[in-house]
């Protein structure tokens, strides 16, 4: 809330900060404390209202409000009051059944939001993989890197971040391990030219992603002069893709 703070002043922050208590506190009324009489609908539509109300409170208290979710902030508790003004004539019955198409709809929605939700767990998993990779890159564990970057590419095997990170940590061991260890210091060096391939292949117009892999060929170069050839190759192919770059 430090740019509402800003904008509008400790009056503005405190009118705005007492909306969102008497809102909350209302609502809490309504569904814990209302009568048991009162239809379950209501209750669920008071429960989806609150809790959209509450997401986007935390939306702002994080982040900066734009016009979109300044109007969603009073639509929220402006439908709750209108809900609670015509609840008396709203008449639903319980008892009834859904029907086949109900069920299905239902399921359905269940089944993507389940989907949605592994989907997002799996994703940040492999996320949080590829950023302990990246570190351990940068200060020179190579060895753990690789580890951790294999997990996330097996949890997200379609990103081609993961395969540059990769590639970068794979040519660095190599290299490291070229003159005690060279068997073992081609098979890195291998693998991290072919995963640069496979991050160029799955973003071939990412510039980032293309000027890594120039630093790996030159790298890469400093043992076998072909791929100076191939770097200077891909250096003039980038330049006509993003000449400003």
């Amino acid at each position: 809330f430090l740019n509402l703070a800003a904008n509008t002043g400790l009056v503005g922050l405190l009118s705005y900060l007492i909306i969102i208590i008497c809102y909350i506190k209302w609502s809490f009324t309504r569904i814990f404390g209302g009568s048991h009489q009162r239809q379950r609908v209501l209750k669920l539509l008071d429960i989806a209202l609150l809790s959209g109300f509450s997401s986007l409170v935390i939306t702002h208290s994080l982040g900066f409000s734009v016009v979109v979710t300044n109007i969603q902030f009073f639509l929220y508790p402006a439908f709750s009051f209108a809900l609670s003004k015509r609840a008396h004539k709203v008449k639903i019955d319980a008892s009834k059944k859904s029907s086949s198409i109900q069920k299905v709809a239902i399921l359905s929605v269940c089944v993507i939001f389940l989907f949605s939700l592994i989907s997002l767990g799996i994703y940040t998993l492999s996320d949080i993989f590829y950023r302990e990779g990246r570190d351990l890159t940068n200060n020179g564990d190579f060895a753990k890197a690789i580890k951790s970057l294999d997990k996330a590419i097996y949890l997200a095997p379609y990103e081609p971040l993961y395969y540059n990170e990769l590639a970068k940590a794979e040519v660095e061991a190599g290299l490291e391990l070229v003159r005690s260890r060279p068997e073992v210091a081609n098979i890195f060096l291998e693998e991290s030219y072919d995963n640069s391939n496979k991050s160029i292949s799955l973003s071939p117009f990412n510039s980032e992603v293309r000027k890594s892999r120039v630093k790996i060929l030159s790298k890469l170069g400093e043992l076998d002069s072909k791929y100076f050839l191939e770097a200077i190759y891909l250096l003039k192919e980038t330049a006509l893709i993003a000449p400003s770059d």
